[in-house]
């Protein structure tokens, strides 16, 4: 899981344990442009998550 925080950190989480720490919101812009951005790696998760 990852948990896009406020002040533009992302926290992984893996087996709700924290796995590590990542800084900068320019990551997560790129962590979410990767399912739903103008060429997402799978675009039938893209669909999914926009159907709900």
């Amino acid at each position: 899981m990852f948990d896009f925080l406020s002040n533009g950190t992302t926290e992984a989480i893996i087996n709700d344990k924290q796995a590590g720490i990542i800084a900068g919101a320019d990551f997560q812009q790129a962590l979410i442009s990767a399912w739903l951005g103008k060429k997402p790696a799978d675009k039938g998760l893209k669909q999914s998550l926009l159907a709900h």
